[in-house]
């Protein structure tokens, strides 16, 4: 049971698997699929010609460094995490700062009133490059296309302040007649853990822009939220 939303779809592959471990957290060694074939709902189709990851400890038996080669992407993730803890911190983020955001203040009150005080510590660090996304956004985004080479680095640490930084440089992306060139975001995101308190930044930065037939140049948005104010 992995907890992740279920896709319905249809598919084959040729695969290979070398690991040991049983639990999702202590499983180490690497898998292998070659010419998978996947049909999703509409009969929608992905070919990805090869898929390579593995997941191995370094320098100690905390020290995680997970490696994915693929058509579509290659990512890797480094640091002092477990699969469970990387997914928790995940979620947990996402559902705190959408509280924030939608939720009344007595509903965020008694959220941090009973949350557990003693977080767990963690740290690292990620790069994404992407090969070719625009097969999956076909799928589940038709009208997006982003150029070959586009890149994401960063990092999260969680513990008594969770944060993550990321970084991105999109050469070209295009969605239903909008397109924006050589664009950077930066998004720095910081909370105490049992505190409602946040500290977020994003910014946007893209040198020529087509919104249908205007053309612009030199676009810049930055959103600030700080504690309740956005």
């Amino acid at each position: 049971k992995t907890g992740l939303a279920s896709i319905n779809l249809l598919g084959k592959t040729d695969f290979d698997l070398h690991f040991k471990g049983v639990d999702p957290d202590s499983i180490l060694g690497d898998l292998q699929f070659r010419n998978t074939y996947l049909v999703y709902a509409d009969n929608k189709e992905l070919y990805i010609d090869s898929l390579y990851a593995s997941v191995n400890n370094v320098g100690s038996a905390d020290e995680r460094h997970f490696l994915l080669r693929s058509d579509l992407v290659d990512i890797t993730v480094s640091g002092d995490y477990t699969l469970r803890s990387l997914y928790a911190f995940m979620n947990e983020t996402y559902q705190e700062y959408k509280m924030g955001i939608y939720d009344d203040q007595a509903t965020v009150d008694n959220y941090y009133a009973n949350k557990k005080p003693d977080p767990v510590s963690h740290h690292a660090t990620f790069f994404c490059d992407a090969n070719d996304l625009n097969a999956i956004f076909d799928i589940f985004m038709p009208g997006l296309y982003v150029t070959k080479g586009t890149t994401a680095e960063g990092e999260f640490t969680s513990g008594y302040t969770n944060i993550i930084r990321a970084y991105s440089h999109i050469s070209e992306v295009y969605y239903k007649g909008y397109e924006f060139l050589n664009s950077d975001i930066e998004l720095d995101l910081s909370k105490i853990n049992n505190s409602s308190d946040v500290l977020a930044m994003v910014y946007l930065q893209s040198a020529t822009q087509k919104l249908n037939n205007i053309e612009t140049t030199n676009l810049k948005v930055e959103a600030l939220w700080s504690k309740d104010t956005i």
